[in-house]
């Protein structure tokens, strides 16, 4: 569901849509200047074809200058007051829309959570989604965690943190070591007993090292 937007985000986005109409208009001409600078070229009025193909060219760079324009409009009326872990892809062409995408994963240092939205495709021709599955190949060529229709459906949210933290386990308690209890000695009998003397060993002899000795 979308939210009602203001008056000032309503021109704008009508402002950017007149820019899309002026790129459209322009690849129009741009398609009609090259049929006909082929069947110039056919014909073998090879001048005239090269003066259309030119012209095609100019058409084609003014398209790409709209649509630019018109990108940039649409992005910031759709986006404004959103903070960066949020974007919205309305009005954006396929390739305009995964270009924004990977700048805003570079912008937030690809961390935290991003919600996306990519739109229900109710614009799209046929109604069939384009930017979805571009932005998907995008999240898994990434392998990032995310969750389709989340928070909403024509969203997803991105996990670049994880989806939940895992908690550490606590460290294990180390008892203390319990000091051996000394033996209780017995009570004496009266009787006085003789140990045995050991007499000390031999201090052994040094062992002289003789010249047949060798060093590994």
């Amino acid at each position: 569901m979308e939210h009602e937007k203001d008056p000032e985000t309503v021109k704008a986005l009508e402002a950017a849509q007149k820019l899309r109409d002026q790129a459209g208009q322009e690849a129009k001409l741009r398609g009609e200047c090259f049929d006909k600078s082929k069947k110039e070229f056919e014909s073998g009025d090879k001048g005239k074809a090269k003066e259309l193909s030119e012209e095609g060219k100019k058409h084609g760079a003014l398209m790409e200058e709209y649509n630019k324009k018109a990108a940039d409009a649409f992005f910031a009326a759709n986006n404004k007051g959103r903070d960066d872990y949020s974007i919205d892809l309305h009005g954006l062409y396929v390739e305009e829309a995964v270009e924004r995408v990977k700048q805003r994963f570079d912008k937030i240092g690809r961390k935290g959570t991003l919600v996306i939205i990519w739109g229900a495709g109710n614009h799209s021709e046929g109604g069939v989604r384009k930017i979805k599955p571009a932005v998907i190949d995008i999240l898994n060529s990434e392998k990032v965690k995310f969750d389709d229709d989340t928070p909403n459906h024509g969203c997803c949210t991105v996990y670049f943190s994880g989806k939940e933290a895992v908690p550490t386990a606590p460290a294990a308690k180390t008892t203390p070591a319990v000091p051996a209890a000394s033996p209780t000695p017995k009570p004496s009998s009266g009787k006085t007993t003789t140990l045995p003397v050991t007499k000390p060993a031999k201090p052994m002899e040094e062992t002289k090292c003789c010249s047949c000795c060798c060093v590994m």
